[in-house]
């Protein structure tokens, strides 16, 4: 089981390396007995040490499947809305922000509603992080195949310092990129689009499994509170789904193992409701298969 559920978190080192990094970033987080605020400073450590065997080091293919195949009517809720709103928290060196960005210019640039104005949030504890996911995604759009200048939609990047149960005004802007500026190096007034209005979709992946257990009902409340009324989507994907454990023995993370139960039990209650899953996709990576599922939810609470 051990050995499963270190190969689990996607690192490409030896096996014994990925290991020996799991090991030590587990030590690191729990000197301080597993309580999140004090955990919030350990999560930089290791991010400055580099010890981040969860970060994939490239965009999430599931992710980028899941928004090519057009589910659940992105294309026409932005052109309705003419704006969107995103947010990934826990958004680590920022590769799926990127992705969000493109997929949601490439959707509202079939609208003639050019005026529109999209933000992508990547929200994380680590400064670290924050630097290298700016760095990534600067990299990205020098290195992007398309020609994204031709689209007319503006989409900011937001890179925020915060802590996800904290409420928005406490989180603090790191950078706004503007994927679509002439300048590519060129960063926007950091004034600009500051903007607390709840999320029309959010991207859970290797956050709900590094929290612990204790805080999953609070994961979902704050969930709650930062997505939009009637019709705000979450997108999670459930991982690392692990069976055939001892219920008498404490929960050992991080990753926490997850059951889809996991998920309905602190969501349902407030509102949430299934749309499409719990589903196996065929674009997990090799790593990963068989051990993580996808699931839509939307919020509605009439």
């Amino acid at each position: 089981m051990a050995t499963r559920y270190t190969r689990s978190l996607g690192s490409t080192d030896k096996q014994g390396v990925a290991k020996e990094k799991v090991d030590t970033m587990r030590i690191i987080l729990s000197k301080d007995g597993n309580h999140h605020d004090q955990q919030i400073n350990e999560w930089e450590t290791l991010w400055q040490d580099n010890i981040t065997p969860w970060d994939l080091g490239e965009t999430t293919p599931l992710l980028s499947d899941e928004l090519h195949k057009g589910l659940h009517n992105h294309l026409s809720y932005i052109r309705k809305y003419r704006d969107y709103r995103v947010l990934v928290p826990g958004c680590g060196t920022g590769y799926d922000l990127f992705t969000i960005a493109k997929h949601i210019s490439s959707c509202a640039n079939y609208s003639p509603k050019f005026d529109s104005s999209f933000v992508v949030v990547g929200l994380d504890v680590s400064p670290t992080s924050l630097q290298k996911a700016d760095k990534a995604i600067r990299e990205m759009m020098d290195n992007d195949d398309n020609d994204i200048n031709d689209l007319s939609s503006q989409v900011d990047i937001q890179l925020k310092h915060g802590d996800f149960f904290k409420i928005q005004n406490e989180w603090v802007l790191y950078s706004t990129i503007d994927c679509f500026l002439q300048n590519r190096n060129e960063t926007r007034d950091e004034n600009l689009n500051q903007d607390w209005s709840p999320f029309d979709f959010i991207f859970d992946y290797t956050f709900f499994c590094a929290l612990s257990p204790k805080l999953r009902e609070k994961w979902a409340m704050t969930m709650t509170k930062l997505i939009k009324p009637q019709g705000g989507k979450l997108l999670t994907i459930m991982f690392p789904i692990l069976e055939n454990l001892d219920p008498n023995k404490p929960l050992r993370g991080p990753p926490f193992p997850v059951k889809v139960q996991d998920y309905k039990s602190v969501l349902e209650p407030l509102g949430w409701k299934v749309i499409d899953g719990p589903r196996v996709s065929e674009k997990s990576v090799e790593i990963r298969k068989h051990q993580e599922l996808i699931c839509w939810w939307e919020y509605d609470p009439s």
